[in-house]
């Protein structure tokens, strides 16, 4: 909307020519109320302001021109209009359209003209603007809630404020996102077939968020060689339009990872208010996994290059592990019609090192762990456990210790890829061996069993395995 600004006098007209680049009544007055006030402010500043003027500058009466275009005597009228404006803003740098398409999408800027280096200068940013709409929203927003009445119970004000934070963060998100892709731009941006790609005009796009689906509009530039158009804003954020943020995809493969894709759908609207389809949740899972298994890939093309392993060889201790731990598992999970056997690995380290007084309730914890597994034979998974390893330095550690049970396949797959490794059965599945040798030599739950049991306990906890042994082959 066109701004009026205060006074019919030359200098008021003179500056009505950049209303329609102010974004508000307020910001207009001001404008014009500075410019006016500097200019009156007396003849001593009149003389500095035609003094920084090539034009005012080569004339005597310079500073005189000044005051009497402030005081509305000026005869002269410049031909700077709205028109011209545009040309001038294209001169500089700044597209017709984008300029045309800020005015029609109600984006307010001003732009100040000064020389021929300075081409834009927004008196609002963004995150002003963004600030204030979000201010009035939440305003009106609390305006309709209290104005609905008292709530029945804490769990209704809980929901109702919940779905109000939602849409707001929902309406924060498109204003943010309207702002950025409706921002000034030049009128050609780089193609990748080496042309240039023009500017063409804003153009909608809509995207699945944590807070719900969203529309905005941004910059579309099309290349007239190649017929490829790009989206700046979104190669910027890292989105695709149309799908579910990055984010959202990481919640919901999370969610598709630990539960049947349709009771995850239920719990992600549950207990986010999202609404994600079954095969939305599929498709998230199956992409990260696609990720995992091309960084997988490039991580045993790496841990298998000679070059780099020499490398490894020749730099010097620091940074590298003083000790890492190692475990190997498996379970049995569906596939189909059968049942397969899933390998799964990790590496982690000791919060701190373990001292000679601390008792088994004050074992340090594992921290930065990471995981990895598949489907696949014992050989195969061999690759993978070398691959993880070299990324976190398991072959030039100090001390590698491995955890596992007792399964043939995990011991073969340590003793082949980490010889010098120390090979440690866990205490659950060595505890799983001595039982069934007391039922068979003394009997089930008889006295001289019990007493067996206990005493190999008490000898395989101390670490005095040469009396395990033997109590083994008595």
């Amino acid at each position: 909307m066109r701004q009026e600004m205060i006074g019919q006098d030359p200098l008021a007209e003179y500056l009505g020519h950049f209303e329609r680049l102010i974004g508000d009544k307020r910001t207009s007055k001001t404008f014009g109320a500075i410019v006016r006030g500097i200019i009156n402010a007396g003849s001593l500043i009149c003389q500095r302001i035609a003094a920084h003027s090539p034009l005012l500058s080569a004339t005597k009466d310079g500073a005189q021109r000044v005051i009497r275009l402030a005081r509305g005597e000026s005869t002269k009228r410049s031909d700077l209009d709205a028109e011209h404006l545009v040309e001038v803003l294209c001169e500089r740098g700044v597209h017709a359209k984008v300029v045309s398409e800020l005015r029609e999408e109600g984006i307010s800027c001003v732009i100040w003209i000064t020389d021929t280096n300075t081409r834009r200068s927004p008196m609002k940013d963004c995150s002003t603007r963004v600030a204030e709409s979000l201010a009035q929203m939440v305003r009106e927003q609390a305006h309709e809630i209290v104005g609905q009445g008292t709530p029945a119970s804490i769990s209704e004000m809980e929901v109702t404020i919940c779905q109000a934070v939602r849409q707001l963060a929902a309406q924060w998100v498109e204003i943010w996102l309207g702002e950025m892709g409706g921002a000034l731009a030049p009128p050609e941006i780089p193609c990748t077939c080496g042309d240039q790609a023009v500017y063409t005009r804003l153009r909608e796009g809509v995207l699945m968020t944590i807070f719900g689906r969203i529309s905005f509009k941004r910059r579309y530039y099309l290349c007239s060689q190649c017929h490829q158009g790009q989206y700046p804003l979104d190669t910027e954020l890292g989105y695709k339009p149309g799908e579910i943020t990055p984010q959202l995809a990481s919640m919901a493969g999370w969610v598709g990872a630990e539960l049947p894709f349709q009771r995850g759908s239920e719990l992600l609207e549950a207990l986010c208010g999202i609404t994600l389809s079954e095969n939305t949740i599929r498709e998230a899972t199956q992409r990260i996994g696609d990720e995992v298994r091309e960084q997988e890939a490039e991580w045993k093309a790496e841990s298998q290059d000679v070059a780099s392993l020499r490398k490894r060889d020749s730099l010097p201790q620091d940074g590298k592990p003083a000790r890492l731990y190692g475990s190997l598992d498996g379970v049995l999970v569906p596939e189909g019609e059968r049942w397969r056997e899933l390998k799964i690995g990790s590496w982690y380290r000791e919060a701190r090192a373990r001292d000679s007084t601390s008792s088994d309730q004050d074992t340090p914890p594992a921290i930065d762990i990471t995981y990895y597994c598949d489907i696949t034979e014992a050989e195969e998974f061999g690759q993978l456990l070398w691959a993880t390893g070299y990324q976190r330095w398991a072959d030039q550690a100090q001390e590698l210790v491995f955890v596992a049970d007792a399964a043939v396949w995990i011991w073969n797959l340590v003793s082949d890829y980490y010889p010098n490794a120390v090979q440690i059965v866990d205490w659950y599945h060595a505890l799983e061996y001595i039982t069934p040798i007391a039922n068979v030599a003394f009997g089930e739950n008889t006295a001289e069993s019990k007493a067996w049991r206990e005493q190999v306990t008490s000898d395989l906890w101390g670490g005095h395995f040469d009396q395990v042994l033997a109590a083994f082959q008595a």
